[in-house]
């Protein structure tokens, strides 16, 4: 019985030293968004029980920050928003890894030509202030430093520049450099291509002269329908699933509540979730490629009381 004591003492000894180095880290090595982003409690609380498993990858121990990754991103995305870097006259953009593909573009854009598009953008669809278009038109106007002559780099953090990317080049208001063939091109030596009315997902790409890929942007995802099958006057739930590119397994009320009450952010994606209530809110998110969450409200035209709340990527309606 002593023994048995001995091995509980010893486990539980070090159950507290391992959650006194990870409250460490969170104290003194994350700053405020870091300690209000990120799921600490239970990556602590883990580790305090299963410290056992932590032998299998010790630099946990040295360096807890990939423990603790829960909500990085959406604590990087806040940090950028309220603190983000200064600007320039001019931004430079790498898109680098994506969801698909790697590509080995870097563009160079004016920022004034930047903020025109962003503020086009925004007058015509205010809920991307709360998005990463509304925090880089607070970078780019807000931030400007004219003592800054290099260009200023994008952060990684803010993918969605993707699309202001794929817009500006195809206004050829940009300057490309192929990291393949580390060639510097101009705008109208670049080959745009999409794969427009195919089924399934259609991309922009963008490509240098030697056919290397420098940016690829989803536009939109299209579902095709049998010729026989006929379309009602009523919602069913197969019809509303087949919105979305694929359906999470959260719920709304399981995501976390954010400072605008349509938006909120879901940590198994890594996604800021929008609130929509009609079909028209799914077209408008689709165009975007956006995640939705379709909570069906009642509605004269469209039976869709027995529709059952939908969280994830919706897509663009068939054409």
């Amino acid at each position: 019985m002593d023994v048995f004591y001995s091995i509980v003492a010893v486990y539980f000894s070090v159950s507290l030293l391992v959650a006194i180095r990870l409250a460490w880290h969170i104290f003194f090595r994350f700053d405020q968004y870091d300690r209000k982003y990120r799921n600490t409690g239970f990556s602590v609380a883990f580790s305090f029980v299963f410290w056992p498993l932590l032998l299998l990858k010790p630099k946990f121990l040295l360096d807890p920050s990939e423990l603790l990754d829960d909500g990085s991103v959406q604590a990087e995305e806040a940090r950028l928003r309220e603190c983000p870097p200064p600007s320039g006259d001019r931004v430079r953009y790498r898109q680098g890894q994506g969801r698909y593909e790697e590509s080995y573009g870097e563009f160079v854009f004016d920022s004034s030509d930047v903020e025109e598009v962003l503020q086009a953008k925004l007058f015509n669809d205010s809920h991307l202030y709360n998005d990463h278009e509304g925090a880089i038109l607070n970078w780019l106007e807000r931030h400007y430093d004219d003592s800054i002559s290099e260009p200023t780099s994008v952060p990684e953090a803010w993918w969605r520049f993707q699309h202001l990317a794929n817009e500006l080049i195809r206004e050829q208001a940009t300057e490309a450099y192929c990291l393949k063939c580390k060639t510097h091109y101009s705008a109208d030596q670049l080959i745009l291509k999409n794969d427009r009315g195919r089924p399934g997902w259609n991309f922009d790409r963008v490509l240098c002269p030697k056919d290397h890929l420098l940016l690829i942007t989803e536009t939109m995802h299209i579902y095709t329908r049998p010729p026989d099958q006929k379309r009602e006057n009523t919602m069913s739930v197969d019809e509303i699933r087949c919105r979305f590119d694929f359906v999470c397994p959260k719920q709304w009320d399981e995501l976390q509540v954010t400072d605008n009450n349509e938006v909120r952010y879901c940590d198994h994606c890594n996604e800021s979730v929008y609130l929509a209530q009609s079909e028209s809110d799914l077209d408008r998110l689709a165009i975007d490629g956006k995640c939705a969450a379709f909570i069906a409200k009642q509605n004269l035209d469209l039976q869709r009381l027995d529709i059952p709340p939908m969280v994830g990527r919706v897509k663009s309606r068939e054409e």
